[in-house]
């Protein structure tokens, strides 16, 4: 079994070498010459007439008609990328997206981003692009347009598990066409989400919580599930998670003089960003935290405001504010299941 496994792993291996050092060099370069090699000999064609005295008005007149025969060429080459992307849909996904890293990672940073017009499949634009690094748009584009179907959809279910579990549940609310809350309902949620964020749920919340669930059931003949709710509160487990996990890591800085950011907190930051729950530039200026709680030295927040570094009071304040966070929604859950 095993020498089958590596002569498998082999026989790919030596397919996916041809590919990357055969096939897709020629496709490429043919692509390269219709948009780029052809435009410059038609612009030297039109200026010139490949003679070697060519008239003034000749030379004016290619002049004018370059930046339209470039443009020409540019359209064909986007037109046809589409297509020559075709070559690599038999990589994996683990080979294709390891070619973003180093160089290709800062062309792009630099250069790329501000010239080129790239596409991006629907949910970076969910996401939202100022939520993405410059590798997580880089690696999307790149899957989304040069990775089968099969493969694309492996990179995005493994790269982004949070956005792909709330987009199926939300898919199977409409699947099932239960009948969505009505206005009033989702204030009514949305109002309770905004205060357990920041104070404690007294009884009257928990009262409104029991009765907005009754007054769906009798309206729709069922009660609102927990996949409905967590659609109205954008996956508070993650929220939660992420604040104690900040706390912690905040705290253990200022104890011991020195940066601490956890595993566990770089991956939460990055779901909070897929799931649109924190900016890129909020969770930025909370690492910044970290590292002035560390050091004493003055921080730069979100809005780009000089602040002092944070004494333990205040961290442990905010430890303590996260505990009634997490307080606050089992309460929630709990008023929703009476």
């Amino acid at each position: 079994m095993g020498q089958l496994i590596w002569a498998e792993t082999g026989q790919f291996f030596l397919a996916a070498t041809f590919y990357l050092m055969i096939i897709i060099p020629i496709v490429f370069s043919i692509l390269y010459a219709i948009g780029l090699v052809l435009p410059l000999f038609g612009s030297f064609f039109v200026a010139t007439g490949f003679k070697d005295d060519p008239s003034k008005f000749r030379l004016f007149f290619g002049s004018l008609a370059a930046p339209f025969i470039f443009f020409l060429g540019g359209f064909l080459f986007f037109s046809i990328l589409q297509y020559a992307a075709y070559s690599t849909h038999m990589l994996k996904a683990k080979d294709l997206i390891r070619a973003t890293n180093g160089p290709a990672e800062y062309f792009y940073k630099y250069v790329v981003e501000f010239g080129t017009p790239l596409s991006y499949p629907q949910f970076a634009y969910d996401i939202g692009l100022q939520n993405l690094t410059y590798k997580e748009k880089l690696r999307l584009h790149v899957a989304s347009v040069y990775l089968g179907d099969s493969e694309n959809y492996y990179y995005v279910t493994s790269e982004f598990p949070k956005y792909v579990e709330m987009r199926n549940k939300y898919e199977k609310l409409k699947k099932e066409k239960w009948p969505e809350m009505t206005i009033d309902e989702s204030i009514e949620l949305d109002a309770i989400k905004a205060k357990m964020l920041e104070e404690p749920l007294d009884d009257e919340d928990l009262e409104r919580v029991i009765q907005i669930n009754r007054s769906y059931e009798k309206r729709v003949g069922r009660s609102i599930t927990e996949d409905e709710t967590e659609l109205y509160l954008p996956f508070i487990n993650t929220v939660k998670q992420y604040k104690f996990e900040f706390g912690n890591s905040l705290l253990r800085s200022f104890d011991t003089k020195k940066p601490f950011i956890s595993d566990k907190l770089n991956k939460l930051s990055k779901e909070m960003r897929h799931l649109c729950l924190k900016r890129k530039s909020s969770i930025d200026a909370n690492f910044r935290l970290i590292m002035s709680a560390a050091t004493g030295d003055v921080w730069t927040d979100e809005n780009g405001k000089k602040c002092y570094p944070p004494t333990r009071e205040e961290i442990l304040k905010e430890i303590k504010k996260n505990e009634m966070v997490k307080n606050n929604l089992e309460k929630f859950w709990g008023a929703l299941k009476k």
